[in-house]
């Protein structure tokens, strides 16, 4: 029976993390490319939530395929979105609305399905998908920026992460996606797709954390040596720290995806 609707109780404080993460991606991104990030994080904040809440209707879809309920969907659904959409630019009633949203969507799933005849279509942008593309995203973003800095006396010298192996880590980037929307919208099955995830991630970590522990390498342009000056400071910087734990987070959702990654449900018939 459905008549007391109960979600998992993680399901809803998840959104936390999840609006978080995706505000700092959107400041990271919007102070790279020369975008406002006071404009760009509360742009990726809302459109995680929201896609965060569209990934719980589809799961409470599937739970509730196959029960049994007298109620009915709610044609208000979409005013109460509306409604606590507004909530999330009022203090402290904003933390609740971030859990509530997806709680409410997913309680709506639950109806939803419990009243279909067939068994939902599978879920494709699972969170695990959507995380990865956030991951490749950041890498991307981050091959654009700082990964090295000289500072000699009163005088600096940064190297952008194009001007090293930053072509390559954003090259990965871009094949994450490639799997993860292949994994979508073809017949690529999940556990291929997540396993290309997982190398892709592991090869930009690995590249990202050579080029850390060999900081001084990464300035010796073109045979300068500047290591061998004297009185010169080379530090990592946050492009460089962003790509190695971007492909970290990467490999590490790939290995996820391979374990936890659900297929699709069979149909009726």
């Amino acid at each position: 029976m459905l008549d007391v609707l109960k979600p998992p109780v993680w399901l809803g404080w998840l959104a936390v993390p999840v609006a978080i993460a995706s505000s700092w991606l959107g400041f990271v991104i919007g102070l790279s490319i020369g975008w406002l990030p006071i404009v760009a994080a509360p742009a990726f904040f809302l459109f995680g939530l929201a896609f965060y809440s569209a990934w719980a209707y589809q799961r409470g879809t599937r739970d509730g395929f196959g029960a049994h309920t007298e109620l009915v969907p709610s044609e208000n659904i979409g005013l109460a979105s509306v409604g606590w959409g507004l909530a999330l630019f009022v203090p402290i009633l904003a933390f609740y609305a971030i859990v509530h949203l997806p709680t409410i969507w997913y309680k709506h799933g639950l109806v939803v399905g419990a009243r279909m005849t067939e068994a939902p279509a599978s879920p494709h942008w699972t969170i695990i998908r959507f995380a990865s593309i956030v991951a490749a995203v950041a890498v991307i973003a981050a091959a654009f920026m700082p990964w090295v800095k000289a500072e000699v006396f009163f005088f600096s010298i940064s190297i952008n992460g194009m001007d090293r192996d930053g072509p390559y880590t954003a090259a990965l980037g871009v094949a994450i996606i490639v799997a993860i929307l292949a994994s979508v919208y073809t017949r690529l099955a999940s556990r291929h797709a997540f396993t290309a995830v997982a190398v892709f991630g592991a090869a930009i970590a690995l590249i990202g954390f050579l080029t850390w522990i060999d900081v001084q390498g990464a300035v010796d342009v073109d045979g300068s040596e500047l290591e061998a000056l004297p009185f010169v400071s080379v530090s990592p910087q946050s492009g460089l720290v962003l790509t190695t734990i971007a492909g970290a987070i990467a490999a590490t959702l790939g290995l996820a995806g391979i374990r936890l990654d659900a297929p699709p449900p069979k149909r009726n018939g």
